[in-house]
């Protein structure tokens, strides 16, 4: 089971695999098919198979299905559905496996306007908004389609774990280091500073009450 909350509507995974959701669709993020709200948990039809892992940005949605594949839905702008274009989905939409090398997904993150996914070999692609470095490739492009992070960004540790803010974002490696990148205003990335990182850096351990922070 899992459970997602976003801007404006939430979801839920069951026991089985279903997926439950609720909230606004007024882009298509809740992807029933239409852009119609749900007052109550809604099971979304169709899908291809079980899903295991769900996320949901402020107006898009993200889920993972026990075979490794990614569906996305909702509003495409900027391209954080990662299927190449920038139209709104209404129901969920497989992204190629082909576009991470083949692949299997082991999870996905929606910020507000854009999308992390680490595959089951350790590769992290980012897609959506590049605005403020958030997507880490060194840049502030807007990508249409994921693009691989580099592995020497993360120091060729396998990453088991992304999470997406507003703009910022989250690895975790295997071996329990940290990556952040993105938007640092309000010191969110963990550097003692507040400035923007446009690709992953380490963040280093830090002290609270006398213990590793990280």
């Amino acid at each position: 089971m899992a459970a997602a909350a976003g801007g404006e509507h939430s979801a839920a995974v069951g026991e089985d695999g279903s997926l439950f959701v609720w909230g606004s669709g007024n882009y298509g993020q809740l992807g029933t098919g239409d852009t119609a709200d749900r007052l109550a948990p809604t099971r979304v039809a169709g899908l291809p198979a079980p899903v295991r892992q769900v996320t949901a940005g402020y107006i898009h949605t993200g889920m993972v299905t026990e075979a490794g594949d990614l569906l996305m839905c909702g509003d495409g702008l900027n391209g954080r559905l990662g299927l190449g274009d920038e139209d709104d989905r209404a129901t969920p939409t497989l992204v190629a496996r082909a576009v991470f090398d083949g692949e299997a997904v082991l999870m996905v993150a929606c910020g507000d306007f854009h999308t992390a996914v680490a595959t089951e070999g350790g590769g992290v692609y980012t897609f959506g908004l590049g605005e403020l470095g958030r997507l880490g490739h060194g840049d502030e492009e807007s990508q249409l389609a994921p693009r691989r992070v580099p592995a020497a960004a993360f120091n060729g540790e396998r990453v088991v774990m992304v999470a997406a803010g507003f703009a910022h974002t989250v690895g975790l490696s295997e071996a329990g280091h940290v990556f952040t990148w993105g938007w640092g205003v309000n010191g969110q990335l963990g550097h003692n500073e507040t400035k923007n990182q446009r690709a992953p850096r380490q963040a280093e351990a830090g002290e609270v009450g006398g213990e590793k922070a990280v």
